[in-house]
């Protein structure tokens, strides 16, 4: 087995066992080492196996955590002295001979352990958590958990049944609702929303009645609750100066020009027409008066109207400050209508999905973490259970930390409360550590929000302060899975895009290549056209794809054919030769068409 590679000074700092960390870590930079670095450590200094508990969010990952401390301790086991003590020096323990001797015994030792080495994904912690508490969780002891693909599968037979079922008894509200989001959102994505409008069930549940959405969104925007759409627009359209704006539009055509004349044509056009046909017009008025991005133009009277009637330009920025403020009456009603159109489906689907659990006597892993949270932090129950996890966990460890959503950081702060606040149930040091990339947080996997991992490293890090014990807050920046070529051009690109463009509070450290040596070049390509006219990389049987995708596929095709070609082929000093097929990865933002 190869020898452990030495942690690096910022990684010894994370691994140290008495001390709470908070590792902020970028993929490649060793993070999984320092975990299990950590855990070999508490190992060794004496921890029970089965009060340490790991949680991560892949069964993968949990898989290798668990190998990679197993396959370790098995080694030590048969290790020469010498072998030993290298990988305790590797990872900063003591490598005396009573350490040696207590290394070669921790396999068997964590073997026989109640629990074994307790490392587990969070859901798969808040399943164990539920069945130990089943009456208290208020499941059903010996309930059954919907796999997310089960649970997906429910979710578009739910959609599909409401939808007949709404049909059924003549719902034309909610079969309306659904037509509207299909048609702006598109068929192919309403599974994916009502999979998301059902994750919210319990923020919808607090809204009230459905028929009162719309009215409470007004509320919150400002608007008018009562009267139609058409009826707020006509109130505001009411109080535009008309006189103005006919004003505005003869001026305009004196002046001549043929931007100016267009804008005349249709501002004089919108104030003929009568007052119950405006409003279903306007979007002809905003045309006039404002920019397509809403704002109001810098330069909307010619010099020569100007000159004509000198009170001209400023009667024109008022008349465009209100018709403004119309133009964001009429986006907020849309999107108060819109929104309101969600959490009305939102509402029917998840009372639907609901009921077919609870027929079913399932939970799905949402109501796992939701339950489990709630088990942990509810006033008067939580107490009992949390003195009997008091009996159980001494070092809680967080992999993958920057996929932890809200309500799961419920269940590590219960888990952890009385390590900081004097109530533990032992007179014992107890520890955190947690490990993520913030960074990754901003794909909103599962809810995160990297917003969410720095409010909650601050949280938890005056916390720890508060209770005066050893807080540590590194950042891993070495890479060791990249060249410093790539790493360049990540800095750079971070530091055009400022550090709020990533949900980060400050600057972020800019990674460095723990290999300096290493060749590497970053080649940008121009972007192309989204569409564009070229019978050359026509390719009938995708005529559906955009054609800038067909471009860049036929282009990304002949490089690779290039490099591949022994006439032009890429040579890879790093390697000693040139570049094969195996050599060569192409990542894309999702996996559509234009992977095929």
């Amino acid at each position: 087995m190869k020898p452990l590679f030495p942690l690096r000074p910022d990684q010894a700092v994370a691994a140290a066992p008495s001390d709470n960390a908070w590792v902020s870590a970028s993929a490649g930079t060793g993070k999984t080492q320092v975990l299990s670095a950590r855990v070999l450590r508490l190992l060794l200094n004496g921890e029970r196996p089965d009060r340490i508990l790991c949680l991560t969010f892949t069964k993968a990952g949990a898989a290798e955590m668990q190998a990679r401390v197993f396959d370790r301790l098995a080694h030590w086991v048969r290790a020469s002295d010498a072998e030993l003590r290298a990988d305790l020096a590797a990872i900063c323990a003591d490598f005396d001979d009573a350490t040696v001797a207590r290394a070669r015994t921790l396999f068997a030792h964590t073997l026989d352990a109640g629990g074994g080495l307790n490392v587990q994904t969070l859901h798969g912690y808040a399943q164990s958590l539920l069945a130990a508490f089943p009456l208290e969780a208020g499941v059903a002891p010996g309930f059954m958990t919907l796999a997310d693909r089960d649970a997906q599968a429910l979710r578009g037979r739910v959609l599909a049944e409401s939808i007949e079922a709404a049909a059924a008894e003549g719902d034309t509200r909610f079969l309306d609702d659904i037509g509207a989001i299909s048609i702006a959102r598109g068929e192919s994505s309403l599974d994916r929303i009502s999979g998301i409008l059902i994750r919210h069930a319990d923020a919808l549940a607090l809204l009230g009645s459905p028929q009162g959405f719309e009215a409470k969104l007004r509320r919150a925007f400002g608007l008018p609750v009562d009267g139609t759409r058409d009826d707020v627009l006509s109130e505001a359209v009411a109080r535009l100066d008309l006189a103005g704006l006919k004003r505005l539009g003869h001026a305009l055509e004196r002046a001549g020009g043929v931007k100016a004349s267009e804008r005349a044509e249709n501002l004089l056009w919108w104030c003929a027409l009568p007052a119950a046909s405006k409003v279903a017009r306007l979007d002809g008025l905003f045309g006039c008066l404002l920019n397509k991005d809403g704002s109001i133009p810098k330069t909307l009277v010619p010099v020569a109207a100007s000159r004509a009637d000198p009170g001209l330009a400023h009667a024109a920025a008022q008349l465009c400050a209100g018709v403004a403020e119309v133009a964001e009456t009429a986006a907020l009603l849309d999107a108060a209508a819109n929104a309101a159109r969600h959490l009305r489906v939102g509402a029917r689907l998840c009372a639907a999905y609901g009921d077919r659990k609870r027929r079913a006597g399932v939970i799905d892993y949402d109501d796992m973490i939701a339950r489990a949270a709630s088990l942990l932090t509810r006033p008067g129950m939580s107490e009992w259970v949390r003195f009997k996890l008091d009996q159980r966990v001494d070092h809680l460890l967080v992999d993958e930390a920057q996929d932890t959503n809200l309500a799961q950081w419920d269940i590590v702060r219960a888990l952890t409360d009385e390590f900081f606040d004097g109530r533990g149930a032992r007179d014992l040091i107890r520890t955190l550590f947690v490990v993520g990339d913030f960074k990754q947080a901003i794909f909103s996997f599962q809810g995160t929000d990297p917003r969410v991992f720095n409010d909650q490293k601050t949280a938890f890090g005056q916390k720890i302060a508060d209770a005066d014990l050893p807080w540590r807050d590194v950042p891993l920046t070495e890479s060791f899975r990249s060249v410093p070529a790539v790493l360049e051009v990540v800095a750079q690109v971070v530091e055009d895009l400022g550090h709020a463009a990533f949900g980060a509070p400050e600057p972020i450290p800019p990674p460095r290549a723990a290999r300096d040596k290493r060749p590497g070049m970053v080649t940008l390509w121009p972007p192309l056209a989204t569409d564009f006219d070229d019978d050359s990389v026509a390719d009938p049987d995708r005529a559906w794809l955009p054609s800038g995708q067909v471009r860049m596929a036929h282009q990304l095709a002949r490089q690779i054919a290039a490099w591949l070609a022994p006439a032009t082929a890429l040579h890879l000093p790093a390697r000693g030769r040139n570049v094969a097929p195996e050599d060569i990865l192409v990542l894309v933002r999702n996996r559509g068409e234009f992977v095929q």
